[in-house]
């Protein structure tokens, strides 16, 4: 782990020598507009195409054009005005779920990115000992203990950004990065640890998305590169596969992961939590650090959420 973590350390230093390089003869008011825009968005966004190659001219025809692109099959479907409502204080969450959210807060990062809320984590965490912070808590318990989540834990940011040494003319061309809402990701968290102690669920060999496996990437890659190692120095050859499943969390099931969970023997809450995850919920589109429109999401589970790499 030293290894690869001094490996990384030298890169972040390789690559600041070569933007300085770069960059350097720049006049500084053009490096600070490049470190805003490092992608160079707002002119690749300007030359956006459609699949017949016409060009989008406004940002409503980009927005389509994005979600018709990364939702699948039947979830194309027109988007209706939501209905936000707005009831009383919630009733008091039982000292389990309480507890369990408390502990979902101490496992997640400072540096974590918030999203529409604007509630980092450790906003959170210096909060939680007054009434707003406790009151926050006990509506994240109350929406775990029910299952029934709130159409503002369900918002997300999609943030669009170029793929390296892509086309950016065409839509395939932009990965979309998913940020959702922190109230709405640490209830997720907490169901998420109630599912990952269930072993029979996952392989023994799975590193990512189990509890106690925390340097999950590092611990496979080292592994990984022992086998390979080990090979190699007994005079065999190494050959390393890599698989990627194509758009995994949009057409993850809902019927064949409640089965799954219910064979496991997860408790009706968690089921009923699990059931209503994968509603419909709505995400905002943006680029350039404005939103240019809204989508709505009908099949699978959300990218951003620390519940999809479970299920």
């Amino acid at each position: 782990m030293r290894k690869l973590k001094r490996l990384i350390k030298e890169k972040k230093k390789s690559c600041w020598a070569k933007f300085l390089e770069e960059q350097g003869h720049r006049h500084p008011l053009e490096v600070i507009r490049l470190a805003r825009d490092p992608f160079g968005t707002m002119k690749a966004m300007g030359d956006l195409r459609d699949e017949q190659g016409d060009l989008l001219p406004t940002d409503q025809d980009k927005v389509k054009a994005f979600q018709d692109s990364l939702l699948v099959g039947d979830t194309k479907r027109a988007l209706t005005q939501r209905k936000v409502t707005s009831k009383g204080p919630a009733r008091a969450a039982s000292e389990r779920a309480l507890a369990e959210v408390e502990e979902a807060l101490n496992g997640t990062k400072n540096s974590s990115s918030p999203a529409p809320d604007q509630i980092p984590y450790k906003l959170m965490k210096l909060i939680r000992h007054t009434k707003l912070g406790k009151a926050c808590l006990n509506l994240v318990a109350r929406v775990v203990e029910t299952g029934r989540i709130t159409m503002r834990f369900r918002d997300m940011e999609m943030v669009m950004i170029p793929k390296p040494n892509k086309d950016l003319e065409k839509v395939k061309g932009w990965r979309p990065i998913v940020l959702a809402n922190t109230m709405g990701k640490l209830a997720d968290k907490v169901v998420a640890n109630r599912i990952q102690p269930l072993h029979k669920l996952f392989h023994k060999l799975q590193y990512d998305c189990r509890k106690g496996r925390s340097e999950s990437a590092g611990d496979a890659m080292m592994i990984t590169m022992s086998k390979v190692e080990r090979a190699m120095k007994g005079g065999s050859r190494a050959t390393l596969l890599g698989k990627d499943v194509v758009s995994a969390f949009n057409n993850l099931r809902k019927e064949g992961t409640l089965e799954a969970l219910a064979w496991a023997g997860v408790d009706r809450e968690t089921l009923n939590y699990t059931e209503a995850f994968f509603e419909s919920r709505y995400f905002y589109i943006s680029w350039d650090g404005d939103r240019r429109g809204e989508g709505r999401m009908d099949q699978g589970t959300p990218q951003g959420s620390p519940l999809s790499p479970v299920l």
